[in-house]
């Protein structure tokens, strides 16, 4: 049914998500393996809570990683340190909900995954997919503009198209937008997401990029205490009914690892 990789190292919360983890996987009849520490210590601070997929690292050891494995890596290897260097200064100063450095948090952690889902198995990765995942979204945080120009002159048609495909008109902007002036907001909201599935999914790498994107958000939830319930359960709920029969056409152990994060946040969750 597919195979997923788990690490969790020592946290508090440890035996209780290890638990549910091998619980759930087992109950869905998904392979896993249980990483131990040494085999990625150099990559992973030791202060943070981590459970594959949502593994956070810095640039330096991403980098040093990848050159470590360029056998695995099809396509040109300079233009992956191009687009980390684009991508950190786009993303200089932005932070995730929980307070963490957004490339450090979010851009590098989605590239790994991606990198790993297939590295991990032997298999060879596309650098379409890692240039796809590392700059997908320049064109939301950052000055669209000048973010757009870095693109067309660094990157092909195909990359550019990716990461158009993928950027959504934010929340702030919906209620701006002239057709929804007089309509209900999530009425409107729910149209534009219907709307950017459908871009998403005129390519496989994006949809590929798109449910890490989603996976790893939904994993932050587990660990950040802030976070409000009411916006993890709406996240959830968007997800399921938006993303998931895309999702769901997917090869690989992505989507049951989407699968494995409802699972944990199901039982973490307070409601």
């Amino acid at each position: 049914m597919g195979l997923v990789y788990v690490f969790i190292p020592e946290h508090k919360l440890r035996p209780n998500l290890l638990k549910i983890t091998k619980t759930y996987l087992e109950a869905n009849s998904i392979s896993f393996i249980e990483l131990t520490r040494p085999f990625l210590k150099d990559f992973i601070p030791q202060n943070y809570y981590v459970s594959v997929p949502l593994v956070y690292i810095n640039c330096s050891n991403f980098l040093k990683y990848l050159s470590l494995n360029k056998n695995l890596v099809i396509g040109d290897f300079i233009q992956i340190k191009k687009a980390l260097k684009i991508a950190k200064k786009v993303h200089y100063g932005n932070k995730r909900r929980n307070g963490d450095n957004y490339f450090n948090g979010h851009i590098l952690p989605v590239a790994l995954q991606l990198f790993l889902e297939k590295a991990l198995k032997g298999k060879k990765v596309k650098s379409d997919l890692l240039l796809t995942g590392i700059l997908h979204d320049v064109l939301e945080d950052g000055n669209k503009k000048k973010a757009l120009k870095a693109l067309k002159s660094n990157f092909s048609s195909s990359i550019c198209q990716n990461i158009l495909n993928l950027t959504k008109v934010s929340t702030k902007d919906i209620a701006t937008l002239p057709q929804y002036r007089t309509m209900d907001f999530k009425k409107a909201k729910n149209i534009e997401t219907k709307k950017y599935v459908q871009k998403v999914q005129s390519s496989s790498i994006c949809i590929k990029v798109k449910c890490t994107d989603r996976l790893l958000n939904l994993f932050s939830d587990i660990e950040n205490k802030e976070r409000k319930n009411i916006f993890v359960k709406d996240y959830m709920l968007e997800t399921k009914t938006f993303y998931y029969p895309m999702f769901k056409k997917m090869s690989g152990s992505c989507f049951y690892l989407l699968k494995l994060a409802f699972g944990i946040l199901k039982d973490l969750v307070l409601v």
